[in-house]
């Protein structure tokens, strides 16, 4: 995933197996006795517990960065459609393939940071030493401190783009000469 994800262009996001109706999967699962319905929805169980309570803390910690409509994902998600947009419609503007390249490195550190995070807790996880709860407390307040931060900066770097060609559009080369 590094590899792939090392260039910024995509948000990191993690998918788990949905076993539908009538699937192989599905079939294998429930052979098995680990497939089950959560919420109404088709899940399953895997072999190591850990496993399972590692992805719960992973999904419940993480849900607002990868799930929510105001989270990084998201919202990264938009930011790449709007660029394109912009760049058809005014042209190979220089701030705006600038503020594009500081979108992309914004998008290599969020990803950076998910793929650390994971990591460690997997690490954290694997080792059985989840009676530390303060390891884990000081993890979940991370990585809600560092979905704001992120967010922030994403946003910022959207408006900065929004300006700037609000700006260009009405004729003025920066917001000093609108005011």
């Amino acid at each position: 995933m590094r590899s792939i994800l090392s260039d910024g262009y995509a948000p990191v996001d993690f998918l788990r197996l949905v076993p539908y109706y009538d699937t192989g999967s599905e079939r294998v699962l429930k052979e098995a006795n680990r497939f089950k319905m959560v919420n109404d929805w088709p899940s399953f169980s895997f072999t190591e517990p850990l496993m399972d309570d590692f992805c719960r803390f992973f999904y419940n910690n993480f849900s607002e960065w990868l799930i929510h409509g105001e989270g990084l994902k998201n919202l990264s998600c938009w930011a790449r459609s709007y660029y394109p947009v912009y760049l058809q419609f005014i042209g190979k503007d220089k701030k705006v393939l600038n503020l594009r390249s500081k979108l992309k490195s914004i998008l290599k550190e969020s990803n950076r940071y998910i793929l650390d995070e994971a990591e460690e807790l997997c690490f954290i996880f694997e080792s059985g030493t989840l009676g530390n709860i303060k390891q884990l407390e000081h993890h979940i307040e991370e990585i809600r401190l560092n979905h704001r931060r992120f967010v922030k900066r994403m946003r910022s770097n959207m408006q900065d783009m929004q300006d700037h060609v609000f700006y260009r559009q009405i004729g003025l080369d920066s917001e000093k000469e609108y005011y």
